[in-house]
């Protein structure tokens, strides 16, 4: 392994804290002009920043873990979904042309996606609608632009399950759409990971599992009966959502306007051309699941921009002033 990988793979294992450039001589066993070089290489490629510290030293760490704005980097956190990869496109292409390299970053859960974008390692993040609300509130780093899409995600019965209970994701609109669906349920079980939530179900854990595409397509596939869909228990109302932050997006607000028109402009309820191959593969990696299930939960999503309204936003739960309102939701 070359001095660099192994100097990537060492501030891979520190994330956000780095290591010193004292450190980074003595792990790697080179000399301190070397190590600057070796830096100044990786910097250049946009793979590490230096951060000032005490006195004249610096730490380094990686791009996508530094918290606040990186030059000619765009970090994107979206969830492990389908609903993500056309407004994914866009930010690529987007980007792309003004010579931006764009690092998509997926997430198990909210949770940690939610910790990350208040820190400000993350520029845009891809998340549901009750989950960038919620965040909003509550860090006021976080800014909610637009509704991406609607649809996509089922709530599956799993007949030889003992109980009347129902797993769904923590923080999403999986507990609206639980809420609402009228199931007779009988209590609900949380999950971080949804491929382990989905191995729990499978496994007799609950009668019910609310969840998302392409896990829904996945379930579907292997005869699990759909007990209700979204679309059917909330019409056409945006599931999901791009966020971005305001600290690292400050004086320059009007990038996230433009992408969220591109967006508009292109969308389409067919949208098999609309994704990165990429994209799907890398997603298909993550999911576990194949490639032509992938590509076959996508037709289950209506892909649109829409624009988030104050009078809606007690459908999902919240009961905001509009000041409230008016602080998480940027001009977009």
């Amino acid at each position: 392994m070359s001095k660099a990988n192994k100097l990537l793979a060492l501030l891979e294992m520190n994330k956000s804290i780095g290591l010193t450039q004292v450190s980074i001589q003595r792990l790697l066993g080179i000399s301190k002009s070397y190590c600057s070089e070796l830096l100044k290489t990786l910097e250049k490629n946009g793979l590490v920043i230096r951060v000032p510290g005490a006195g004249n030293s610096k730490s380094v760490v990686l791009a996508k873990y530094f918290t606040g704005p990186v030059p000619a980097l765009i970090r994107v956190g979206l969830l492990q979904s389908t609903e993500y990869l056309p407004i994914l496109k866009v930010i690529r292409d987007y980007y792309g042309n003004r010579n931006i390299e764009v690092l998509a970053q997926y997430y198990k859960n909210t949770r940690t996606l939610l910790n990350d974008a208040s820190a400000g390692s993350l520029d845009i993040f891809l998340a549901p609608v009750t989950t960038l609300v919620l965040g909003g509130l509550v860090l006021q780093n976080i800014k909610v632009s637009s509704g991406i899409a609607s649809g996509g995600s089922g709530i599956f019965v799993n007949r030889e399950a003992s109980n009347r209970k129902v797993l769904m994701s923590e923080s999403s609109s999986m507990s609206r759409f639980v809420g609402l669906a009228d199931l007779g349920a009988e209590g609900t079980i949380g999950f971080s990971d949804p491929s382990e939530g989905v191995r729990r179900f499978t496994e007799g854990e609950a009668k019910y599992i609310a969840i998302w595409e392409p896990f829904a397509t996945h379930l579907r596939k292997r005869g699990y009966e759909l007990a209700a869909s979204y679309s059917a228990v909330l019409d056409d109302d945006s599931c999901c959502a791009l966020g971005y932050s305001a600290s690292n997006f400050r004086g320059r607000d009007q990038q996230i306007l433009e992408i969220v028109k591109i967006y508009s402009d292109r969308c389409t309820n067919k949208v098999q051309a609309f994704y990165s191959d990429q994209d799907l593969r890398i997603l298909c990696e993550v999911t576990g699941i194949s490639q032509s299930r992938v590509e076959a939960s996508l037709s289950n999503y209506s892909f649109r921009a829409r624009k988030l309204q104050y009078q809606e936003m007690r459908k999902y739960g919240f009961f905001l002033t509009e000041e409230q309102f008016g602080s998480i939701v940027g001009f977009a």
